[in-house]
This record gives C-alpha cells, structure tokens and sequence, in this order.
C-alpha cells in the first residue's frame, strides 16, 4: 500500500498536501520529472518501507493527439480495421464513445507483448461479407487473427 509519495503523505482517497493545496497524487507525482528518483513510503509485511523510484514516462496503449499523421487503417473483404486513437474516440461525438474503448483510452498501458489497440470500425458492402450487417457493429476490439493473437 502506498503511504507517502517523496515525504508528501497520502489520505485515504489518494490527496496529498502540496503547494499549499490539496491534490491528487496523480497531480503531485506530475510535479516531477522523468527520470526523477523519488522515495515511496509503503506498506508491505506489517510495517512501513522506504522505496527508492525512478520515474518513467507513461506509455499509453492508445495514443493521445496524432495532429500530423494521416489516419492508419486497413480494409479487408470489406472490413476497415484501424488502431484505437483519440481522434477515433472523438468521431463518435460526447457521450457517445462506446464505454470498452474509453477504459482502453483512460487505463491501457503499453506491456505485455500488447503495443496498440486495433478496433473493427466499420463494415462495407462487400459480395465477400454480405449477411454480416448493415456497417455498424460496436467498434469490437480484434483479439487474434487466424487464432493468431494481435499485439
């Protein structure tokens, strides 16, 4: 359990003390730099523990603000096939984003073997997918491939 974060003591919902106001710990560890090493006070066996920690950037499983790339996908016998992404999340409109793929957005990490989320984002008229429905289906999030896991 973490108790303190570089000496600033945690409540029990996660605030700390810092510059003069109340925070999130999340926006005191921001405080801080990549590559920082910073001291954790934890609990572990029944007692309290310094842990030393270096500070690593965030690798987020779905990329935030892609302003200069063209958009990936690729098409298939009909389907269109593209990485999850901000801007994909921000084509459904507000409140309208499907719930699966803002918890991938909110809390996927890079590891695992797993470096990106590819999602089916549309179904086109094709002889090749015919009965397979109408182009909408969820934006469902591709697993494998011939049995063949996507990473």
């Amino acid at each position: 359990v973490l108790l303190a974060f570089d000496g600033l003591r945690l409540d029990s919902q996660g605030f700390v003390e810092a510059l003069g106001r109340r925070l999130h710990f999340a926006a005191a560890r921001d405080l801080r730099r990549v590559g920082d090493v910073v001291e954790l006070t934890i609990w572990r066996e029944g007692r309290e523990l310094l842990q030393p920690c270096t500070l690593q950037a965030c690798k987020h499983l779905v990329p935030r603000r892609r302003f200069e790339d063209q958009p990936a996908f690729f098409t298939c016998g009909g389907l269109v096939f593209q990485p999850l992404s901000l801007e994909y999340l921000q084509a459904w409109g507000t409140g309208f984003e499907p719930v699966h793929l803002q918890e991938l957005f909110y809390k996927g990490k890079v590891g695992g073997g797993r470096t990106e989320i590819v999602v089916l984002s549309q179904i086109l008229a094709d002889e090749a997918n015919q009965g397979y429905g109408n182009g909408f289906m969820g934006a469902p999030v591709v697993v494998a491939v011939n049995g063949k896991r996507v990473h």
